[in-house]
C-alpha cells in the first residue's frame, strides 16, 4: 500500500483519538489500560494497533465502540468520529453509531454468533435493531444474500446454522454482517488469530479489498506485525497503555526507531528473511497496575539507562511521519545492528 499523509486536515479524518486514557478499577486502585493514546484514521485508510498481550489495544477498541466493561471509564481524552465527540454519547445514541458507523470483528467469529439462531435470523435482527429507514424482510434477505457472495459465501447459506461453518467461514460471516449496514470504519480485533495460516491469508485479503473497493476505513488489532504490514498504510506499536512509535508502515518497519518495535520486527519472519534467525523478547509487560512512571518498556529493554526510569518519553518525530517515544533515538541506527545478537537467536519450533 502507498503511504498515508499523517498531517491531515480535521475534513480529511474519520477518526480523530487524542490522548486518550482508559482506567481499570482493581482492587481499590486504578490501573491505567489506556495511558494517553492518540492517532488518526482517514476514509478508507488501515492503521494496525500492534503489541504484546495487555499492551492496551483491545481497551482502545472497546472505548471506541464504549463496549468497556463496568469496572472501566474513559478518564480522559477526546474521540472524533466525522468531527463529532461520541465519548459523551448516551447508549441509544451509541446504538445508532454501532454497525452503522463503525463495526467489529471479533477474534472468535462463533463467540460472536448465535449458536442457536440462523445466520439470516440475526443478519436481519442487525439490520432491524440499526438500520434508519423501514427496510422489508424481503429486502434484507436479498441483501444478506448479496453479502454472502461479497465475501466469498454461497447465497443460499444464509439460512444455515454457524455450526454447519468451517472457523474461516464463520468469520467471512462476521465479515458480511460487520458490512451488512456500509459503516464507515470496522475494527478488527485479532481476526485471524484462530485459523490457519491459508485461511488467515484469505481473510487478510478480503478485508483489504473491503478497504480499497468500498472504502472503509480499518483498524486492525494485533500482535502479529506481519499482518500489519501486509494489509495497514501505518501504525502504532502499543506497549503499556502508552504508543510507543506511529508512523507510516514503511518508515516503522524498514528504520524502526524504538526498541521495543525493534524487537516486535525481529519476532515474526518474513519471505525474504527465513533464513535469518527469530528473536525473542525477555520478561513480561508491567502489569495493569504497577505501571512504571518513566518509559515503560524499560524493565526489559536492553538499551535502557537511569532517564528511561526516572522520566518518561514523549513521541517526538524522527522523520516523515514517524515519531517515537524513546530518549535514546538518536543511537536507533546503532541499536538496530545489535538487537538480534543482544536478545539471542531462537531455534524453531521451540
Amino acid at each position: 500500500m502507498d503511504s498515508a499523509r499523517m498531517i491531515t486536515s480535521k475534513e480529511d479524518l474519520l477518526l480523530d483519538v487524542k490522548d486518550l486514557r482508559v482506567y481499570y478499577e482493581i482492587s481499590g486502585s486504578l490501573g491505567k489500560a489506556v495511558d494517553g493514546v492518540s492517532f488518526d484514521l482517514k476514509k478508507g485508510e488501515c492503521i494496525g494497533l500492534v503489541g504484546e498481550s495487555g499492551s492496551g489495544k483491545t481497551t482502545v477498541a472497546k472505548a471506541i465502540l464504549k463496549l468497556l466493561p463496568s469496572n472501566a471509564q474513559i478518564e480522559s481524552g477526546t474521540i472524533l468520529l466525522k468531527n463529532r465527540e461520541i465519548t459523551n454519547l448516551d447508549e441509544a445514541e451509541m446504538d445508532r453509531v454501532r454497525w452503522a458507523e463503525i463495526a467489529m470483528v471479533t477474534q472468535s467469529a462463533m463467540n460472536a454468533l448465535d449458536p442457536v439462531s440462523r445466520i439470516s435470523k440475526q443478519m436481519v435482527d442487525t439490520f432491524l435493531a440499526h438500520q434508519k429507514t423501514a427496510v422489508s424482510v424481503k429486502d434484507i434477505l436479498q441483501k444478506c444474500s448479496q453479502l454472502f457472495e461479497m465475501v466469498g459465501l454461497s447465497r443460499n447459506r444464509i439460512f444455515d446454522f454457524p455450526h454447519q461453518f468451517s472457523g474461516g467461514m464463520r468469520q467471512r460471516v462476521v465479515i458480511a454482517m460487520a458490512i451488512a449496514l456500509s459503516p464507515d470504519l470496522i475494527i478488527a480485533d485479532e481476526p485471524t488469530t484462530a485459523l490457519d495460516v491459508i485461511m488467515q491469508a484469505q481473510i487478510i485479503n478480503l478485508l483489504k479489498s473491503l478497504a480499497q473497493g468500498q472504502g472503509i476505513s480499518i483498524i486492525m488489532i494485533t500482535h502479529d506485525i506481519s499482518i500489519v504490514a501486509e494489509i495497514c498504510h501505518k501504525v502504532a506499536v502499543m506497549y503499556a497503555g502508552k504508543v510507543m512509535e506511529y508512523g507510516n508502515i514503511q518508515s516503522i518497519f524498514n528504520t524502526p526507531y524504538h526498541p521495543y518495535t525493534m524487537g516486535l520486527k525481529g519476532a515474526f519472519p518474513t519471505i525474504k528473511e527465513l533464513q535469518k534467525s527469530l528473536i525473542s523478547i525477555p520478561g513480561s509487560p508491567p502489569a495493569l497496575d504497577n505501571r512504571p512512571y518513566g518509559c515503560g518498556f524499560s524493565a526489559r529493554c536492553p538499551f535502557s539507562i537511569l532517564l528511561c526510569k526516572e522520566e518518561p518519553p514523549g513521541l517526538v518525530e524522527t522523520g516523515d511521519n514517524h515519531y517515537a517515544a524513546c530518549h535514546r533515538r538518536e543511537r536507533a541506527d546503532e541499536f538496530r545492528t545489535q538487537i538480534i545478537d543482544i536478545y539471542g537467536t531462537r531455534t524453531r519450533g521451540h
